[in-house]
């Protein structure tokens, strides 16, 4: 990750951490095999990118469904000790399948649907 930009971008997916500390994650259609590989390098570097734990917001509104890969890939990352809470968010009813699948894959107790990113990062800075 560049740390001036704090941006990785990826195929059309973006992965931004603001200054709140909140990892900005935008998947736009089908997570592919370069997607897999940016996420084990952030899995790889998250201790080096974040001084205290992350939180993420992911943004499912233009989501396709993530291959096999990506969704071991996302349960490494998301019970990295550095991965405090975990919100979803996206009005697309596929968002929401996608969401409610994995948090009951992942079972990471703080993970939560939003249907709106304001909403969501309401319930991340509590």
């Amino acid at each position: 990750m560049n740390k001036q930009r704090r941006e990785i971008v990826i195929g059309k997916h973006t992965f931004y951490l603001d200054k709140s500390n909140i990892l900005r994650i935008t998947v736009v259609g089908e997570p592919g095999n370069e997607t897999v590989t940016a996420m084990k390098t952030l899995h790889e570097k998250l201790d080096d990118i974040a001084k205290d734990k992350v939180n993420f917001l992911i943004d499912l509104n233009r989501a396709g469904k993530p291959s096999p890969e990506v969704r071991n890939m996302e349960k490494l990352i998301y019970r990295h000790k550095k991965v405090r809470k975990i919100a979803f968010c996206g009005a697309h009813p596929v968002a929401k399948v996608l969401a409610n699948f994995t948090i009951s894959v992942t079972k990471k107790k703080d993970m939560q649907f939003f249907d709106t990113e304001e909403k969501a990062l309401s319930w991340l800075k509590k």
